[in-house]
């Protein structure tokens, strides 16, 4: 769990705390504010000395800082001024000159790490004609401790500091919102409070416009955020966006800004808040009944800030309709992007599939010719050893079994066997496997006519197959092409076998 940043009191060079010892004197705030992009000096007040001269400052605390305008002169290496701090009689240095003039500057630091005691700060300073500046000094007083008419310093990231959703952290040391109508809400004790920010040069500098309410006001009161000139390029540091009017009492209190802007405009932002007679514990929240403070209208001017009397509505902490309705639609228009996509991705795997009228077409099956020398085993051994490729039937053919030799030498078919109408009317030629050379009669006379497959039925009225052959021959043929029938072959049986080639 984080721990809130501690809160710090804040002195300015005017307080009759602060003990002076030499040669010191008031410095109007028009001939340093504006120096650098830190900011104008605190209160519009400094003291400066052309001289050797110091002040002195006690207070009870673990931690100090001292800022002022730098401004030095840098002379073949001598600076000019200098000066020295220390913290009960003991040096802690300063900080590295800054060749450019600043106000704001830090020119001493000096950090206990949370061991709070009574402590003297010193700050000797010597000029040989350039005027050293100091401007206001910030010390960590014990958390528990009750400060009186202090001004308390609030650093962006405190506990009473609430912001919404719209709003961005800027590393830890600011946070900002470039959203119209973002809020932040502030708890505090104190009769008075001021706002400061920076103003980035990335962003647009366009003028743009906020408000603050205190206690539930009904009509909060307007500021102008100026924005940077069009050719700045450097963005501003320390400044005032508004200071709330001085109430009549110390609270607990309720202060709600809102930004009335735009990402097209210079946005709103928060570095830390200064409260007047502030308490440093975190207030309890406000109550309409805790305080009895009236309502400002209008804020007190500032160097970077301005008021109008312009009304705005209510701060309210209900969720707008449009912002309801919005997210109802965006969640619909989410849920139909995934059902089309769900829809694309099942048509792509699965698609639908086109109606086709199938062609009507005859597939011709080959016949499947069994063989079987019965006695001829030298027929089978010329046909193997000349090198021919071996019969292999396919599996998806299907066989038949002949009854008995009987139908095989009378040239019918057996009875479960049907013809093919075509091949049946012009009694085809029975298909064989021929060699190179022309078979023999005896090894010719071995060969078993073509049973047809059952793809191709005759029809039952068919006249079967003519009985009484008792010739049959077999033809090798050697090329390929149409084989006309003589007459003299119409009363045997010839088995007529395609060319066979050897691979190659």
């Amino acid at each position: 769990m984080s721990t809130a940043p501690p809160r710090w009191v804040v002195v300015d060079d005017a307080d009759s705390t602060i003990a002076y010892t030499g040669a010191w004197s008031n410095v109007a705030s028009k001939s340093l504010d504006t120096l650098g992009n830190f900011g104008p000096t605190y209160l519009g007040t400094s003291h400066g000395t052309n001289s050797t001269a110091s002040f002195a400052y006690s207070f009870q605390g673990s931690a100090v800082n001292v800022f002022g305008t730098t401004n030095i002169n840098n002379s073949s290496g001598v600076i000019d001024p200098t000066w020295e701090c220390f913290i009960d009689g003991v040096s802690i240095g300063s900080t590295s000159p800054f060749q450019y003039a600043e106000n704001n500057w830090a020119l001493c630091t000096w950090n206990n790490n949370g061991a709070s005691g009574s402590h003297v700060l010193t700050v000797n300073a010597t000029s040989n004609g350039h005027p050293f500046y100091f401007d206001w000094l910030q010390y960590e007083p014990p958390q528990s401790a009750s400060v009186q008419n202090a001004v308390v310093y609030l650093g962006n990231l405190d506990a009473a500091i609430k912001y919404d959703s719209s709003w961005q952290s800027r590393g830890n040391t600011a946070n900002m919102t470039t959203k119209g109508e973002s809020k932040v809400t502030v708890d505090f004790i104190g009769t008075q409070l001021s706002w400061y920010g920076f103003i980035p040069s990335a962003l647009p500098h366009n003028p743009s416009l906020g408000t603050y309410a205190i206690d539930g006001q009904t009509t909060p009161t307007e500021f102008t955020l100026k924005g940077l000139a069009s050719s700045s390029s450097d963005a501003m540091y320390n400044t005032q966006f508004f200071q709330t009017p001085k109430l009549s009492s110390s609270g607990p209190h309720e202060l709600v800004v809102t930004f009335l802007g735009d990402s097209s405009s210079t946005p709103l932002t928060v570095t830390y808040i200064l409260i007047q007679n502030g308490s440093l514990s975190v207030s309890a929240p406000y109550t309409p009944s805790s305080s009895s403070g009236s309502s400002p209208s209008k804020s007190t001017s500032s160097p970077s800030s301005s008021s109008t009397g312009m009304t705005t509505p209510p701060y309210t902490s209900h969720v707008s309709t449009g912002a309801i309705a919005g997210s109802i639609l965006g969640v619909l228009v989410l849920i139909l992007l995934c059902l089309l996509f769900v829809l694309c991705f099942l048509k792509r795997r699965h698609p639908l599939a086109l109606p086709s009228t199938p062609e009507e077409t005859v597939v011709i099956e080959p016949f499947r010719i069994p063989f079987s020398p019965p006695q001829d085993t030298e027929y089978t051994s010329c046909l193997h050893n000349a090198g021919y490729p071996q019969i292999q039937t396919r599996t998806p053919l299907q066989s038949y079994d002949l009854p008995n030799s009987a139908a095989i030498s009378s040239g019918r078919p057996p009875p479960n066997v049907t013809v093919p109408r075509r091949l049946a009317q012009h009694q085809p030629r029975p298909l064989v496997y021929p060699p190179r050379k022309r078979m023999d009669s005896e090894a010719a006379s071995s060969i078993v006519p073509a049973t047809p497959t059952p793809q191709m039925s005759a029809s039952p009225s068919e006249p079967p197959m003519p009985n009484g052959r008792s010739r049959s021959r077999v033809v090798l043929h050697q090329d390929s092409g149409i084989r006309l029938r003589r007459d003299s072959e119409e009363q045997e049986e010839v088995a007529e076998v395609p060319p066979l080639y050897t691979p190659g």
